[in-house]
């Protein structure tokens, strides 16, 4: 019997289960990765990863900073438009004060009738523009004397109604929300008179 005709089963499929050889390279020569390359990948990764954090965080702080800066020149927009607008408003005071006197003294020294309505009217129409701007005029007459709301320029002895009150109003004061542009100029009851500092003032 020949040696091919000997070879049994079990020698067929060893051969077939074998992985063949590459070419010029033997299975002892096929490596893996080597730990220390691993290692740097890994290292990298890490640097990569804090970097984009990094990166990300930097954006939330510009993020953050750009909108404090609209909210800032937004509120000194508007707070520029309201300087402008007290401005404006304290111009037309003014002239408020000029028609008020001018339809008084028409009144007081038997003016024509034709004048002073026409002065009343112009006053009214100009309050009522400065109304719908926001302007209010401060309450005096009848009120506790304020120092944030009146300013006294006159005490005059009154039994008939309580101290500090105010009985007349020289000049109107006037508001914006809670912001006074100019207060009211008044005179105020009192009992007694003191003289402390050459002015007038209200003693509590």
């Amino acid at each position: 019997m020949s040696a091919e005709r000997s070879r049994t089963p079990k020698d067929d499929r060893s051969a077939i289960d074998k992985p063949p050889a590459r070419s010029g390279e033997s299975i002892d020569q096929i490596r893996l990765i080597p730990e220390s390359a691993l290692a740097q990948i890994r290292d990298q990764l890490e640097k990569e990863q804090l970097r984009a954090e990094n990166l990300q965080r930097e954006m939330l702080y510009l993020q953050a900073d750009f909108e404090n800066y609209r909210k800032r020149v937004a509120s000194e927009i508007e707070a520029r438009s309201a300087e402008g607008k007290l401005n404006l408003l304290s111009d037309i005071l003014v002239i408020a004060d000029q028609l008020e006197l001018a339809t008084r003294a028409a009144r007081e020294n038997n003016g024509t009738k034709e004048l002073a309505e026409g002065l009343a009217m112009t006053l009214a129409n100009l309050n009522k523009v400065m109304q719908a701007h926001g302007l209010t005029k401060i309450e005096a007459v009848g009120h506790q004397f304020d120092p944030k709301l009146h300013e006294a320029v006159e005490r005059v002895p009154r039994d008939d109604v309580p101290e500090g009150q105010v009985i007349e109003e020289v000049r109107a004061g006037f508001a914006m929300g809670e912001k006074v542009i100019r207060p009211s100029v008044v005179k105020v009851s009192c009992t007694t008179i003191s003289k402390k500092g050459g002015g007038a003032e209200v003693e509590e």
